[in-house]
């Protein structure tokens, strides 16, 4: 049974070997060798190995963007929703294959630790899963035990999703509490849309999901097509996912004129999409908006029970003057409720903290887990440094270990930054200095303070220095 068929021009054989052997290392069956000479018996069985496939992994390059054998096995693995391209270099990707989310390899000279090779590990990892088209846009498949989820994109959108708007955290700053006397009535999923979730999503997907994988994800399976048509009649999904499309330029040029227009219909027709990207573009004084309307914008959106919106004016008030931790508290608990990866994150550290009320590690630890349940990487991270250090749960630094792996596999920084603390001291399990070297410089290339320093000292035979937790 093949697990990955590899789909490429002969000119790529010498990268594609190394592809290969470092596949092949991970456990998998990989069918790829074309040095065979062409025969029909060679020919049946390529077609045999890619049918039955687990996983199509297309090469492009120059000299392969017009191969047909390629290009066939491509639309194969397309078709099938099994498919993980990557390029070797800036060749034009062919038309049909250009939304797809394309790992770049460019220059790759057989490195299994950096970030290119460890996208595509756990996105054709994904696909032999059973993650299906999900994985083919950097998606990862569920986890079996909680409720199910589409799980978080790789290789840095993590950081997009847990602040969405980021900036909202300046909202309010210098002035009073936010007013906000929500509705307790309103429970469980967001009003994303007056019509039952469409588009490929699903309710979790509607509540857990940052507003730009929302859209990648309907793309990825109905197509950009089926979203304006949506929008054309009047759908308050379709509304929102085209404002979505033209604000963050997702399966179309990006447009925050249009955007404007199309969140506003949005806006109108129910969806919390419109107001929730309206405050956006208000926040980047956009399309005529200004950063003043941005908190009337997240007031409605949170009004009409988008816990994207509820996280971003939970974090604005705790961080106003004065700060107004109580209803940061109330607005967390609803958006974690709903399954919002950040709003766990979120409502663990108000705990872990004291910031809303009595310290309880235990209790921070339960919203940290919940999200790393679901894979995302801040709560992957926030989980294991409470095992690595048995606060609220008892110790288990092995396990601390593995949860940071995962997480630093998927870009994370501090992860990334911590497990080479574990990996130098041998904490958890062996020491590994010459991991620990290159999961330290992936910290340092993912932006984290205190990496820098710390591979200093690694690089220098020490085993760096310990980083204090961070305000989600």
């Amino acid at each position: 049974m093949t697990d990955i068929f590899v789909a490429y021009a002969g000119a790529d054989r010498e990268q594609v070997a190394l592809l290969a052997k470092a596949l092949e290392a991970d456990g998998y069956s990989v069918w790829w060798d074309q040095s065979l000479p062409p025969s029909d018996q060679y020919s049946a069985a390529a077609q045999a190995a890619l049918a039955e496939a687990k996983a199509v992994l297309v090469v492009w390059s120059a000299s392969s963007a017009d191969h047909t054998w390629t290009l066939d096995a491509a639309a194969s693995g397309r078709d099938r929703r099994i498919l993980a391209p990557i390029a070797l270099d800036a060749a034009p990707i062919p038309l049909g294959f250009r939304q797809l989310d394309t790992i770049s390899f460019t220059g790759w000279t057989g490195d299994v630790v950096g970030p290119p090779f460890q996208t595509l590990r756990h996105r054709l990892a994904a696909l032999i899963a059973g993650g299906g088209a999900a994985a083919v846009f950097g998606l990862t498949p569920p986890p079996p035990a909680p409720p199910k989820r589409r799980l978080w994109l790789i290789g840095g959108v993590a950081a997009l999703a847990a602040g969405l708007l980021g900036a909202a955290l300046l909202l309010n700053k210098g002035g009073g509490g936010l007013p906000l006397p929500l509705p307790t009535s309103q429970t469980g999923s967001p009003n994303l849309s007056a019509a039952q979730p469409g588009y490929g999503l699903t309710a979790e997907d509607l509540a857990g999901f940052g507003a730009q994988d929302l859209v990648r994800i309907a793309i990825s399976l109905d197509g950009i097509a089926a979203i304006e048509d949506g929008a054309a009649r009047g759908d308050p999904l379709g509304l929102g996912l085209s404002c979505l499309a033209f604000v963050y330029g997702e399966g179309v040029p990006r447009d925050p004129q249009l955007a404007r227009t199309r969140c506003q219909a949005a806006s109108a027709a129910g969806s919390s999409l419109g107001p929730l990207m309206l405050a956006r573009l208000a926040l980047a004084q956009e399309a005529g908006l200004t950063q003043s309307q941005a908190e009337a914008f997240l007031a409605q959106a949170s009004a009409a029970g988008d816990p994207r919106a509820l996280t971003e004016l939970a974090r604005s008030a705790l961080n106003a003057d004065p700060a107004d931790p109580a209803q940061a508290a109330i607005l967390a608990r609803r958006a974690a409720d709903m399954g919002h990866h950040p709003a766990e994150i979120l409502y663990g550290w108000m705990f872990e903290t004291g910031a809303a009320g009595p310290v309880s590690e235990a209790e921070a630890f339960a919203w940290y887990d919940a999200a790393a349940q679901k894979a995302y990487p801040p709560g992957l991270t926030a989980a294991a440094r409470l095992l690595q250090e048995g606060r609220g749960v008892p110790a288990d630094p092995a396990r601390a270990r593995r949860m940071y792996t995962e997480a630093a596999d998927r870009s994370d920084g501090e992860a990334n930054y911590r497990l080479a603390l574990m990996l130098a001291r041998g904490e958890g399990g062996p020491a590994e200095p010459a991991q620990a070297l290159a999961r330290m410089r992936a910290a340092a290339a993912a932006g984290y303070a205190d990496a820098p320093a710390a591979l200093a000292a690694l690089e220098a035979g020490g085993t760096g220095t310990a980083q204090a937790a961070e305000t989600p």
